[in-house]
């Protein structure tokens, strides 16, 4: 017959004890719960910073809760500034824990994940403590030589995206080009300039890219009248990944460009690799402004130019490719304004390309 000591009772009421506070911590989520902890899988380059600096900060939270946020800053004059803006302290955790924001270059990157009523501060000293409302903190180096890559870390706020300009030569159409970022503006309405231009024996070009990567989507350019172009200036609306292991770099194409020939069509669609005959399409561009560009999706890219600005514009021509389509692999969009190389007939007056507006429709 099984009898309670009063030692045994103890016992017993020692356990109880212990299991209403194992599962009072487990209600209070407090306990038992690991802090979250941070990754960072964007990381821009080191720069000395500045308002006109811009790079992408991108990662993941493991372990959060729903309604925690992040707090963003980079490191600059030994000081650690709020990002983006302290008009925008807070960036927002996704579903599936990623995050990622523009924001001003810095030597360093810092992130902070807040829960509840958190206080934000525009400049620090050093990253927050962690309390009750700064739950968890990590930061990282700016990745070093990027600033080598051919591109200024000063950008252009074009259609609500941040855009970088060329400044290191590089091969295109056949010959090795020049480029300063200064054949790069924007005018007092917000559209995009690009110009070409005779500097010395040399023309000078212009190309500016996206700092993030879209992936698949509608992506549309409204152009004004390239029909002043002349045959061996080049226009290419693309998408490129220097860091690709597929030899074709992800690229898609748009060109406006007789390639140095009148003789020439001036439209071409281009799914690379372009020795393929039907990976291009060829058609003639009338004078007019106009709105181009291609819809991306799984083994489909489907190109249009339409003639005219608005919704009831004349489509002059479409075409969609079903063979080739590469994936999206951390391209950027880029916008690049040249001379043909070995013209028929050569670049005389330089060129100039403006583009009104820019539109990304995941």
């Amino acid at each position: 017959m099984n009898t309670l000591t009063p030692h045994r009772v103890r016992r017993e009421l020692s356990r109880l004890r212990g299991l209403l506070i194992f599962l009072a911590c487990l209600s209070l989520c407090g306990c038992y719960r690991r802090p979250p902890s941070i990754l960072f899988t964007q990381i821009p380059p080191a720069s000395s910073g500045g308002p006109n600096t811009r790079g992408v900060l991108g990662g993941k939270v493991i372990g959060f809760k729903q309604g925690d946020r992040l707090v963003l800053y980079a490191r600059s004059d030994n000081q650690w500034w709020i990002q983006p803006t302290s008009q925008r302290p807070f960036t927002e955790i996704k579903p599936d824990g990623t995050w990622i924001s523009t924001i001003h270059l810095g030597m360093e990157y810092g992130a902070v994940v807040v829960r509840g009523d958190y206080e934000t501060a525009t400049v620090l000293s050093s990253l927050p403590d962690l309390n009750e409302h700064a739950i968890a903190k990590a930061k990282t180096s700016g990745k070093a030589g990027l600033q080598t890559e051919g591109y200024s870390v000063k950008t252009l706020s074009f259609s609500g995206y941040d855009w970088e300009a060329r400044t290191a030569a590089s091969p295109t159409g056949g010959l090795s080009h020049n480029y300063t970022p200064n054949n790069v503006w924007l005018d007092d309405k917000g559209a995009l300039h690009l110009r070409v231009s005779r500097e010395g024996n040399q023309w000078v070009c212009a190309e500016v890219r996206t700092i993030r990567s879209l992936g698949y989507g509608s992506y549309q350019f409204l152009l004004r009248d390239t029909g002043d172009l002349e045959p061996a200036a080049m226009l290419g609306l693309f998408t490129w990944d220097d860091e690709s292991k597929d030899p074709k770099h992800t690229e898609m194409d748009i060109h406006v460009s007789r390639w140095g020939n009148p003789e020439s069509k001036n439209g071409e669609y281009v799914i690379q690799p372009y020795q393929i005959p039907s990976n291009v399409y060829r058609f003639e561009i009338p004078k007019g402004s106009l709105r181009t560009g291609f819809r991306w999706s799984p083994g489909a890219a489907a190109f249009s130019t339409t003639h005219g600005e608005g919704q009831k514009g004349r489509t002059v021509e479409a075409w969609t490719f079903t063979t080739g389509i590469p994936t999206p692999t951390g391209e950027r969009i880029y916008v690049n304004l040249c001379e043909f190389g070995y013209p028929k007939i050569p670049l005389q007056h330089g060129a100039e390309v403006v583009i009104d507006r820019f539109q990304f429709l995941p």
